[in-house]
């Protein structure tokens, strides 16, 4: 079977490709995955892809001694996503890394204002410090594998997730009472 030859188009601008590229990428990813922010695991994955689409930008560059077009753009985001769309469907299953719950976890702390600077002034850094610490141990600890039984795992639930959300903040007052301040 012989291919087909097009000829090129017109060429695309590095950074323009770079950037089309990564905004059709995140855009398929998210519409795959109904995915709403991404993870900072994710993140990186992304980081990487943009890399990656940068160097073969270049090596097409070098090869055919001119900028790629959009035909190639398409091609190549179609052969990417199929190749590394796989890295993304962990988060439709609902999975938490502990990563994320912590930042989960001291978000709300901060955001319904239970722990603040004004309450605790010069421990503040230290009690988010501690707090994030104790989040990442409560995760972990209800993050045990059981063979057959991956529901109970708090990365696979978010019932689990938001009852040791709950946990955390309820005795968030009793860990911290010693360095809360006069106010």
């Amino acid at each position: 079977m012989m291919s087909i030859l097009q000829p090129f188009g017109e060429p695309i601008e590095r950074t323009e490709f770079i950037q089309h590229y990564m905004k059709l990428f995140v855009q398929v990813i998210k519409h795959t995955h109904q995915i709403d922010e991404f993870y900072s695991k994710e993140i990186e994955y992304l980081l990487a892809e943009k890399q990656k689409i940068a160097l073969l930008y270049d090596y097409f560059v070098e090869m055919y001694d001119r900028a790629p077009d959009y035909f190639y753009l398409s091609d190549t985001l179609t052969t990417n996503f199929l190749a590394k769309e796989h890295l993304f469907a962990s988060h439709t299953k609902n999975l938490m890394c502990v990563e994320h719950f912590v930042n989960t976890y001291l978000h709300l702390l901060k955001t319904q204002k239970i722990c603040t600077f004004e309450a605790f002034r010069t421990d503040y850094l230290f009690i988010l410090d501690r707090e994030a610490y104790h989040a990442k141990l409560a995760f972990e600890k209800q993050n045990q594998a059981i063979e057959g039984y991956p529901e109970l795992r708090i990365q696979n639930n978010s019932f689990l997730q938001q009852r040791l959300l709950k946990q955390l903040i309820n005795g968030f007052h009793q860990r911290n009472k010693a360095y809360q301040k006069d106010q």
